[in-house]
Parts: C-alpha cells; sequence; structure tokens
C-alpha cells in the first residue's frame, strides 16, 4: 500500500471539498499538513510525535534534554508502563529550576482514601502517584516552555487503584528546553516517555 503525500494532490480544483484517495492507497494526514484550497488551511497535523525516552532499569530520574524549542508552543507528554519499587510521588522539573513551582496533586484511591498535595513555592510539580510493582501511566499538556512566559501544565494520570488530576505553573519567564522526572524515593524500572508537539495552526 502506498502513501499519497502533498505533491499527489497538486491540481485539486480550488473550489473542490473533495479528496478521492485510490483503492489501495492511504492520505497521510501529517504529509498534507498546510494543504490549501481556497486559501483557507483544511488539514492540521494536529500533534506531532517529536522522541520517545526509556525510562531504564532502577533510575530515580530521567532527564529528557533537547525537548522544548521554538517549532512548537505546547506539548504533550505521556508516560507509560513505569513500575516503582515503592509507592511514591514522579515529580516534574523543568531546566535547572529548582523552586518557584505551585501546585496541586488530587489523589483517589478504589477503598476511599484521598487528598490532596500542593506545592506553594516549591521544587517541583506532583504528577502522579506511583504504586509497587505496578504499571502508572499519567499523560499531561505543557505550555509555553519554551516561550518567555511562566510555563503551565494540567494532566491526569491512573497508577493500579490509583487516580488523579494535577495541574500548576512554574512561575519564572525563563525559557526551557528540557524537563526531567524524579521519584520522591525509591526508583522506577521500564516504560516510557513519549513527548509530542502541538502543531502550530
Amino acid at each position: 500500500m502506498s502513501t499519497l503525500s502533498v505533491g499527489d494532490l497538486q491540481g485539486l480544483a480550488a473550489n473542490s471539498n473533495v479528496v478521492t484517495v485510490p483503492t489501495g492507497h492511504k492520505l497521510n494526514v501529517t504529509d498534507a499538513a498546510g494543504l490549501q484550497i481556497g486559501g483557507s488551511a483544511v488539514v492540521s497535523a494536529g500533534l506531532v510525535h517529536i522522541s520517545r525516552t526509556t525510562v531504564g532499569t532502577a533510575v530515580s530520574s530521567v532527564t529528557v534534554s533537547g525537548a522544548f524549542s521554538s517549532a512548537y508552543d505546547n506539548y504533550r507528554i505521556l508516560i507509560t508502563g513505569v513500575d516503582a519499587t515503592i509507592q511514591t510521588n514522579l515529580k516534574l522539573t523543568f531546566g535547572a529550576a529548582s523552586t518557584g513551582y505551585y501546585a496541586s496533586q488530587k489523589y483517589d484511591l478504589f477503598d476511599g482514601i484521598n487528598g490532596i498535595d500542593r506545592k506553594n513555592n516549591g521544587d517541583s510539580i506532583l504528577v502522579c502517584v506511583t504504586s509497587y510493582n505496578e504499571s502508572t501511566s499519567t499523560s499531561f499538556d505543557v505550555h509555553a516552555p519554551n516561550l518567555a512566559s511562566r510555563t503551565n501544565v494540567a494532566g491526569v494520570y491512573h497508577s493500579n487503584g490509583w487516580t488523579g488530576w494535577f495541574g500548576g505553573q512554574l512561575a519564572t519567564t525563563d525559557q526551557y528546553t528540557a524537563f526531567t522526572i524524579t521519584t520522591g524515593t525509591g526508583t522506577i524500572t521500564g516504560g516510557t516517555i513519549d513527548l509530542y508537539g502541538y502543531a502550530k495552526a
């Protein structure tokens, strides 16, 4: 099966709203990003995968360097399949910033245990509660980490019986290119960190 690209669509009628894809072919939407009909963009690439980082074995922190750039204003980070040696929080930091984080994390367990952890000019943003030897997953958006403005974060997570949401801000206007995930205690093993950029309109 072959893939059609923007070049294959040359000659499309300006007033047409139909693209015919021959049987046995597929249209790659990423390749077609920026396609315009009548002067208006009609295809957007949406989320663009930037990198995948393997967490490793028995590590207490993972840094993703060269993550943020001027290519994107906003990002999505997915952490999946992580096993921890002890129940703990995973913490998010940007660059070398070790203070100025303001955030809240809501946690809830299936048996009724629940609460909120907060950071008031703290050292990080809490992005999930991990469970011992259980695959942890979290998904969150990062707004403007490489712009000269405050960096905001919002997301959700699940780990065995724990689930919750979190949000926060790094109250500086510095521009960051890297982020780090750190354990509150113990170590983590396995899983991946996928980084996506939100395509600009």
